[in-house]
């Protein structure tokens, strides 16, 4: 890989000689005069590798200097029509392959899909790659109009397979996954030698079969808490769940969440949840101590509870714990949605804001690198703040 990139460093330092400048953000309609369709992809990309932008050609780049094929495409005598992936569509591939890394890592996605394609070349990814990208490049110059004008159009590529372009639809070799389609603001890019079309997707001149789904998680919600805190109590790491262990313990209510048959979604506050509820009911000891902060609130609750803060955090936890497994996905689809709880009380989940019953304390968020956690008894979501199912006072809203 390392070898890779030193050959794509050294290609790119001499195209961009006659490539348009590196700054700009967005593709032209049509290229520099005499840019040619490598000129123009690498014009519009990261001079430095990968990067966070999924809409531009890094990782197509990588893989045409990987199976030598940037002259291909950098020949200014050809006519060529180029289907060109966004770094998106390579991501999306990895993802299809069983790459389950969480967030977006170009590089990352890249790496497994070497690992993929070495394991489906017997241990040499190239001639693979390489039927790959030649499976995107058509001869002859197609444009846009062209393919919609034929309604359904049989395209030839370099590979000698074809795939059809229906419209904005490609439909490959690979009915098992979704098919790619034409990216509006990236058709019809003219270049000297051809035309790009951007594509979301990658074109797969093979039958694959979309990953297996991983197996089954095997921890309960209760389990998988523990396993990403401290076993020794509290710490000074406020993403994880110390205080909500500590708390499910003080009430007796591990095993509602640890039974292996429920299915369940916990909306679990982090440490951090739990010393900002500290602090918006009162607590003013400087720096982070999450013994201090959670012995603050149970002092709280004492005061709330007539002498036994048991029955109120008690109430506090179940306003966490929803019947069934709820998705992210589910709750953005549904736009507005009332999440019923094992207390009875409901709250309002509005995308990643949940609206609970404290009006005067600010609405916790689902944290994005906490959502979906998948247990053999539901889900979790971590949340930033703590859901309180009463009016109490605290700072603004």
């Amino acid at each position: 890989m390392k070898f890779y990139l030193k050959r794509l460093r050294l290609i790119v330092a001499a195209l961009t000689i006659v490539a348009m400048p590196a700054t700009m953000l967005a593709i032209p309609a049509q290229a520099t005069s005499g840019a040619t369709i490598a000129d123009t992809a690498i014009a519009v990309s990261s001079l430095d590798g990968f990067d966070k932008n999924n809409g531009d050609f890094d990782m197509l780049l990588q893989a045409l200097i990987a199976a030598d094929l940037v002259g291909a495409v950098a020949d200014a005598d050809a006519d060529l029509t180029v289907f060109a992936p966004t770094d998106q569509a390579f991501v999306r591939l990895a993802r299809d392959l069983g790459y389950a890394k969480r967030g977006y890592n170009e590089a990352g996605a890249f790496a497994y899909i070497v690992e993929q394609l070495t394991a489906l070349g017997d241990g040499d990814p190239i001639p693979v790659l390489t039927n790959v990208l030649l499976y995107h490049v058509s001869p002859g110059s197609t444009f846009y109009k062209d393919i919609k004008k034929a309604g359904s159009l049989e395209v030839p590529t370099l590979l000698g397979a074809s795939f059809t372009a229906n419209g904005r639809n490609l439909d490959d070799a690979a009915p098992q996954l979704k098919n790619p389609r034409i990216k509006r603001p990236l058709q019809d890019i003219k270049a000297s030698n051809g035309v790009i079309h951007g594509i979301n997707r990658v074109l797969v001149p093979l039958d694959l079969a979309p990953a297996p789904k991983p197996p089954a998680p095997t921890a309960t919600i209760a389990e998988t808490a523990i396993a990403v805190s401290s076993l020794d109590g509290f710490d000074k790491n406020n993403q994880d769940f110390d205080m909500l262990i500590q708390a499910l313990t003080a009430a007796d209510l591990v095993g509602a969440v640890n039974n292996a048959g429920d299915d369940l979604t916990v909306f679990a506050p982090t440490d951090q949840a739990f010393v900002r509820l500290a602090r918006d009911l009162g607590y003013r000891e400087r720096g982070y101590n999450e013994a201090g902060a959670f012995a603050y609130i149970v002092e709280q609750l004492t005061a709330l509870g007539d002498g036994d803060p048991i029955p109120v955090l008690t109430n506090v936890l179940l306003y966490h714990v929803s019947p069934g497994s709820t998705s992210i996905q589910d709750i953005k689809k549904a736009g507005s949605l009332e999440v019923p709880t094992l207390l009875g009380a409901s709250f309002t989940a509005r995308g990643r804001h949940l609206i609970d019953a404290a009006p005067a304390l600010r609405n916790p968020r689902i944290k994005p690198a906490q959502t979906n956690i998948a247990t053999s008894n539901g889900l979790i979501h971590g949340i930033n703040r703590v859901l309180i199912p009463v009016p109490i006072g605290g700072g603004s809203h």
